[in-house]
């Protein structure tokens, strides 16, 4: 965060006596405004949708939505960069450094032959802040589908990636590069290895990261690491999937891994596995402060590497707000029992000054932080206090087998009459298919989900919910993966 707010001042101050090119308004594309700026210059970008594969050419200049100058997050949406499936979106690749900035963007619809359908960045350092990065991919093969970083030093802050897709690196792929990341979302991210991160000789330091609902058909559904540092510091890691090992995280070769205050939640089928093969020299992870809901068991280290289970490991549901929404409840076990700085191998890690949403850490001041993403306001968790949205009840609901592929079957049991409602929602909170429509039921039923939606369409492998439904209320919800 200080490198950053360093950085941006230094941009600020060197903008005092440089140039402003408003898009559309002096120059009828983002590129043409590139084209006649000089090192300083600032290409201030008004709302629309730009169909574009942009390129800095080595200029460090600026170049930004009106979020720049408002501070107002709705240009971020509101300002899109479309690659229309033409290349990468954005391409830093002749030198630019750490004063070349990009901010206040959607980026989407990339499609490049082999690095960052998103945003590309070989042999260059800017900082990106502030930006959606969501639906790029490759026709085949291709590394970083978001955005691919190869031998950068690149400061990234506000970034989300969803929705992208690659052979290596779902959301990123950082190679030979030293990356420092404040405030990071992965959301529905694919590849073969690593879905939301894959990195390979990186050193990476990632504060405030929400990992969720990514997937890989091979190894590591959130993060795959090769030869590499990282630091995971404030995470939360949930319901990412995998069809072979590491729903959580993955490592392979000699890598090195710091975990401190981060929640480990429904990864599947574990939440950490070290390489099963034993030809790799180890990798080694030190874990403190971490929550993991399904305990030990939930991590594999096949004998091929160091696992250091340090000061402060709890193994509790972390009690979040809802199944999309990874605040905590006023009772979490997760409140207050964070480390706001630890001295690991003679290093000091220290806790984000401030959460994902902004908010300062730890809350109040004096305690200690959160596990997790989110900072609550309460310093310690109050016992049996429960906000309601992620229910617990006396209502029977789960499915069998679990994962499946392409069948499962759900059941339940309902005490007394009652008018049901049983229906599959996506990760992003959309219907799927309903299964049962407002149907007067009693006692105890199996109904079977064959894998589709409402037109009986196959759905993709992945995390679904069923919800169930009694005389119009939510009484409980559960997850369930597709593996195909």
């Amino acid at each position: 965060m200080k490198n950053l707010v360093f950085i941006l001042l230094v941009i600020i101050v060197s903008n005092l006596t440089a140039s402003i090119i408003n898009i559309p308004e002096d120059q009828p594309t983002i590129q043409e405004g590139i084209n006649v700026t000089a090192d300083g210059d600032t290409v201030l970008v008004h709302p629309g949708t730009y169909y574009e594969n942009i390129n800095y050419n080595g200029n460090n200049i600026t170049i930004a939505s009106l979020f720049l100058t408002t501070q107002d997050t709705s240009f971020i949406s509101q300002t899109s960069i479309d690659g229309n499936q033409n290349g990468s979106v954005v391409t830093f690749g002749t030198g630019e450094d750490n004063s070349a900035l990009l901010s206040g963007f959607t980026i989407t619809n990339g499609q490049s032959q082999v690095y960052g359908s998103g945003i590309s960045c070989i042999d260059a350092s800017p900082t990106l802040s502030n930006l959606k990065v969501l639906n790029n991919h490759f026709s085949s093969w291709g590394i970083g589908g978001g955005i691919n970083f190869l031998n950068s030093t690149a400061v990234l802050e506000n970034i989300k990636l969803i929705n992208n897709s690659a052979q290596f690196g779902g959301g990123f792929f950082g190679e030979d590069s030293q990356l420092e990341i404040t405030n990071l979302t992965c959301i529905g991210n694919e590849s073969y290895n690593g879905g939301a991160i894959c990195l390979l000789q990186a050193e990476v330091t990632i504060y405030n990261a929400l990992i969720h609902g990514n997937y890989t058909s091979n190894e590591g559904g959130a993060i795959w690491t090769d030869r590499s540092d990282l630091n995971l510091i404030n995470a939360t890691i949930s319901d990412n999937s995998v069809l072979c090992y590491g729903g959580g995280i993955y490592l392979i070769w000699s890598s090195y891994i710091n975990l401190i205050n981060c929640v480990f939640l429904e990864n599947y089928p574990e939440d950490i596995c070290f390489t099963y093969d034993s030809y790799y020299p180890n990798s080694t992870m030190n874990i403190t402060h971490n929550n993991f809901a399904g305990g030990e068991d939930g991590i594999v280290t096949n004998n091929n590497g160091f696992l250091n289970m340090l000061e402060g490991n709890i193994y509790l549901d972390p009690e979040f707000v809802g199944i999309e929404d990874f605040h905590l409840q006023d009772s979490s076990p997760c409140i207050g029992s964070g480390i706001d700085q630890i001295l690991i191998a003679g290093v000091n890690y220290q806790a984000p000054e401030f959460d994902l949403n902004g908010n300062p850490r730890p809350v109040p001041a004096g305690s200690m932080p959160d596990i997790g993403v989110y900072e609550n306001p309460l310093g310690n968790p109050q016992v049996g206090i429960t906000n309601g949205q992620l229910l617990k009840t006396n209502f029977y609901l789960s499915n069998y087998p679990n994962p499946f592929n392409p069948t499962t079957t759900i059941e339940f049991s309902i005490q007394n009459d009652s008018i049901i409602e049983l229906s599959i929602y996506n990760l992003k909170g959309q219907i799927v298919k309903t299964l049962i429509n407002n149907e007067v039921i009693k006692g105890n039923h199996l109904i079977t989900w064959n894998g589709d939606d409402h037109i009986e369409h196959s759905v993709s492998s992945g995390v679904y919910y069923y919800e169930l439904k009694v005389n119009g209320k939510t009484e409980a919800i559960q997850r369930c993966l597709l593996l195909k």
